[in-house]
């Protein structure tokens, strides 16, 4: 076979290889370092490696040529994966290096073997759009973690129910089901809970910001997740729930210690209202979707907010998620770069999810 045809089926195999060993890595970010871009990369290297194979295979040393080249251009993708480490994401090194010589080292041991081979010329095109797409189906598994959160996420309970049945009347429905019905006010109705103040320790957290790749333009979201939430629910009267803002964890520690710091002196976040609360009609175990209104202190300055709220109560236990969309700045944070390779925008979306009990 030509030379530069088995150096990209040379690419192929260590695309096919590299993809698949790439999963259980942690990718620095999933959109720029996954399958599909360690794809492409292997295929260039093939490429490469054929052009260089063909110049040098039917000379004088031409297999150690070969291997010394693939040595220098592996201490070469080594030496820009620790750059980018320093200056941009984390883990880049411990995700890439392997990577990059089961690359190098297929294009470097196949090459040669392969061109030794009588193969159908087709053989090469074929290994690329093997590799095109498992490398392209396989992009969307990663390790970046999502901020939604949801009452799915919660353990429903089904035995135990300590509330009384509604005084006004009411649609027949299941206890454990999840259809929303509509917000109501409780005002004078409370009388038909048992247990109308909750308290709730180790809730979740989560900030979702934008981000753009300055280099590229690539539009990704960074996350971070805190199981600091605490707080106390009253039906009837006061609720608050804090979070310590300096706990919250993503998948970049560069940019955790930039949080702490920004926080470091002012660590608690709160919120406080007397809005929520369950509908007149509200039936024990199902969804109410709802607004509620509150202070919102973050870095000394607080500021009324609205939260969209979904709330289910069954027995003695509420559980609670609400989501927000917040401006940064209003708060007094500037939208920090990281490592001057990655903006964020001034906005952010908070959310929260809890089980308190009675």
């Amino acid at each position: 076979m030509w030379p530069i045809l088995a150096g990209v089926l040379s690419g192929a195999a260590g695309a096919l290889v590299a993809s698949l060993v790439s999963l259980p890595l942690r990718s620095p970010d999933d959109l720029i370092a996954n399958t599909a871009s360690v794809t492409l990369l292997a295929l260039l290297a093939g490429i490469l490696g054929g052009v260089y194979w063909q110049r040098v295979f039917d000379g004088t040393g031409g297999r150690r040529k070969l291997y010394v080249a693939a040595a220098m251009a592996f201490v070469a993708a080594v030496a820009v994966l620790g750059i980018l480490e320093v200056v941009a994401l984390d883990r880049f090194l411990s995700f890439g290096v392997p990577l990059a010589a089961i690359i190098v080292g297929a294009v470097a041991l196949l090459t040669p073997i392969i061109t030794e081979m009588s193969l159908p010329m087709w053989t090469p095109l074929a290994g690329v759009v093997v590799a095109i797409l498992v490398g392209g189906l396989l992009a969307g598994v990663g390790d970046a973690e999502s901020g939604d959160l949801s009452l799915d996420d919660l353990p429903v309970v089904t035995s135990g129910p300590t509330t009384a049945a509604p005084t006004s009347a009411a649609p027949s429905t299941t206890a454990g089901a999840t259809s929303a019905v509509p917000p109501g006010t409780s005002s004078g109705a409370l009388g038909q809970f048992s247990v109308t103040t909750f308290s709730f320790t180790g809730g979740t957290a989560t900030w979702s910001v934008p981000e753009t790749f300055i280099s590229s333009g690539l539009d990704v979201v960074a996350v971070g997740r805190s199981e600091s939430l605490a707080g106390t629910i009253d039906l009837a009267g006061p609720t608050e729930f804090t979070v310590d803002l300096t706990t919250f964890v993503s998948d970049q520690d560069r940019r955790d210690s930039r949080v702490r710091r920004i926080f470091q002196d002012d660590p608690i976040a709160t919120f406080a209202t007397s809005q929520l609360t369950l509908p007149e009609d509200y039936i024990e175990g199902e969804v109410v979707a709802t607004t509620v209104s509150g202070d919102l202190s973050i870095n000394g300055v607080t500021k009324t907010v609205t939260w969209n709220v979904e709330a289910r109560l069954t027995g003695s236990q509420l559980d609670v998620t609400g989501e927000l969309d917040i401006v940064l700045t209003d708060y007094g944070i500037e939208p920090p770069s990281v490592g001057g390779f990655v903006n964020v925008e001034d906005s952010a979306r908070l959310e929260v999810l809890f089980s308190a009990t009675g």
